[in-house]
């Protein structure tokens, strides 16, 4: 499963116009991401799309997330007022900071007469990937999120439980001392990980970790395993 973030605050992305003549000849409007992004910390590629009548200038704040050298610039000689819809991809390096991170595209336009404006977009980078099941418990800053643990909670007697997850690139996935997974490595793409877990026949509740790895992030899921019930 598949999930994005995204972000409604019309705040986040901001565009600043100075025009020098009729700004009705000339027009830009970043059209995605709608506001900022949210991205899982193995997501590798993203894009920024927008409308322009003019040329076009693209820079990341960062350096973990570019732009390529070859789309960094766009020229469009558009005698006629024309609308071009213009994609810019991003790259994106993993996130291995245990940290949210952010960063800022640019987009500037200019026109022959002077005509300059100017659109912002912000990315977050998230320090984990996407697990979905157990189901995450997120911290927010600001209405970010900065942090998310991942629990499940089995009982005593039960025999399996379920891990499923999407990423981005392979993966690799530990062994526990009461769960064990069914699988340890894997492709990019949504899985669907079958767990078998030990009866626990000790006096009380106990606790494992299994830890996901995908280009060298480390997710951790955390199970508990209630105590027997007594007699």
């Amino acid at each position: 499963m598949k999930k994005t973030f995204w972000l409604l605050l019309a705040v986040l992305s901001i565009i600043t116009a100075s025009c020098s003549k009729d700004s009705y000849y000339h027009n830009m409007a970043i059209i995605y991401p709608s506001g900022g992004k949210i991205l899982y910390a193995d997501q590798d590629l993203d894009s920024v799309v927008l409308y322009t009548t003019d040329s076009y200038q693209a820079s990341s704040s960062v350096a973990w997330l570019s732009i390529p050298t070859d789309r960094t610039a766009g020229k469009i000689e558009n005698y006629y007022r024309y609308v071009w819809q213009v994609s810019i991809p991003v790259q994106l390096e993993a996130n291995t900071t245990e940290k949210t991170r952010t960063a800022l595209v640019a987009v500037h336009t200019f026109g022959s007469d002077d005509w300059k404006q100017t659109g912002t977009v912000t990315f977050y980078q998230l320090p984990w990937v996407d697990v979905y099941s157990p189901v995450p418990s997120y911290s927010y800053v600001e209405g970010i999120p900065t942090a998310a643990s991942f629990l499940a909670t089995d009982s005593a007697t039960q025999v399996s439980d379920t891990l499923k997850f999407y990423v981005y690139d392979k993966w690799t996935l530990s062994d526990g001392s009461f769960v064990h997974p069914t699988a340890i490595m894997g492709e990019k793409g949504d899985n669907v990980i079958a767990l078998m877990l030990d009866s626990n026949t000790t006096k009380g509740e106990r606790h494992d970790t299994l830890t996901l790895v995908i280009r060298g992030i480390k997710t951790r899921i955390a199970f508990k395993q209630e105590a027997p019930k007594e007699l």
